[in-house]
This record gives structure tokens, sequence and C-alpha cells, in this order.
């Protein structure tokens, strides 16, 4: 397979896999998730699926961003305009997916926890879940360095490209106003996360489709 298939794959598949493990299958099997400790306890009622899910899950999310990385590389370069911001972008992606498997591997880890004391894994989950906030902060900042590059370099579609900038400019947007005046309905938030799988999805058919 070639590395720009390889790319092309890895963002259709990864969001795709990412949304239905985590947005579809695992509310219905697991639980909503809602706080760390009604995380442990739903996972303590089924734990080995919501291991298995988890690995599934993990492997498809980190997907996404090692497509995300492939494709900010690509777009590299001193003689490309745009090349220092899809350097940054690189960068960016890297951190989250380096956050990603130390939040998961903490989530695992408070699984097995819980076996022996409940308050130790419902604290580490805590501290999983906000590893996260971290994660969309350098989510934000790839996605509109990266979009801003394909505006740059016209790579892909504009739409593509403006849509990346646009999500990008939300999540640090809603990462920098107070939570306790941003309520977003748990539809909203599903919904912004679908757009943004369809907007990585879309980049990987034009990636797969570029000559």
């Amino acid at each position: 397979m070639s590395s720009q298939r390889a790319t092309g794959w890895l963002l259709i598949a990864g969001p795709v896999l990412t949304f239905l493990v985590w947005a579809v299958v695992w509310e219905a099997l697991i639980g909503s998730q809602e706080t760390p400790a009604e995380s442990i306890e739903e996972q303590l009622a089924n734990p080995q699926v919501a291991r298995i899910l988890s690995l599934i899950g993990a492997l498809a999310f980190v997907g996404t961003f090692v497509g995300l990385i492939r494709l900010a590389l690509s777009m590299q370069g001193d003689d490309k305009p745009g090349g220092t911001y899809a350097s940054l972008a690189a960068v960016s992606f890297a951190a989250i997916t380096a956050t990603a498997v130390v939040g998961v591997g903490m989530s695992s880890g408070a699984l097995n926890a819980a076996a022996d004391n409940v308050a130790d894994a419902v604290a580490i989950e805590t501290v999983s879940d906000a590893l996260f906030d971290g994660v969309f902060i350098f989510w934000g900042v790839g996605n509109v360095l990266l979009g801003t590059t394909i505006v740059m370099q016209k790579s892909l579609h504009a739409v593509v490209a403006w849509l990346l900038v646009g999500f990008g400019v939300f999540m640090l947007a809603t990462i920098a106003i107070d939570p306790e005046t941003l309520e977003i309905p748990e539809a909203g938030f599903i919904a912004l996360w679908l757009g943004l799988s369809l907007v990585n999805v879309a980049a990987g058919v034009l990636t797969l489709r570029a000559k």
C-alpha cells in the first residue's frame, strides 16, 4: 500500500470507527460515562466488553491522528506555501497521539484498580479525563494549522480546509470560555463530533483520489 493510500484510509477508518465505538456501541453496551465514578461503575458491570471496546476505540482514535500527521508531513517543506504550518500541525497531532495513549492507558489501569479499590479507580479515571483537555487544545491548534496549509497549497478542496479551520477555532474558543457559561447539550456535542469526523473522512477520500 502506498503512503498516500495509507494516509487516506487512516483518515477514513479512524474517525468512523472512533465514532461508532465511543458514541454508539459504548453508549448501548456500557453506558453514558457522565462522571468518572459512573464510568467505573458501568465498566465493572461488563468489564470484558469494556476492555475490548476500549482497545478498538483507542486504536481507531490514535489511527485518526496518525493519518493527520501523515497528511501534514506530506505538505511540509520550505519550498511549499505554508510548509512551516504543516510541520507545526504535525507536531500538534503528535502531541495529541502521545496524550491519548497515556489517557487511554490510565483509563485501562483504572478498571484494573477497581477490582481492589473503587475510590482509587475513580481518582485515576478523573486524571485520565482531565488529560483530554490537552487533547482538545492541540487538536484545535492542529486543525487551524492544517486547514490554513491546505488553503495556501490548494492541495485538497477549500471547503474541507475552511471546515478544519472553523472546527479548530470553535474548539479553542470553547476551551477559553468559562465552562459554567457554556452549556452544550449532549446532542449538540455528538453533532459536532460527527461533523468533525465527516470532515476528516472527506479529507481521507480526497487524499485517496489525489494524483
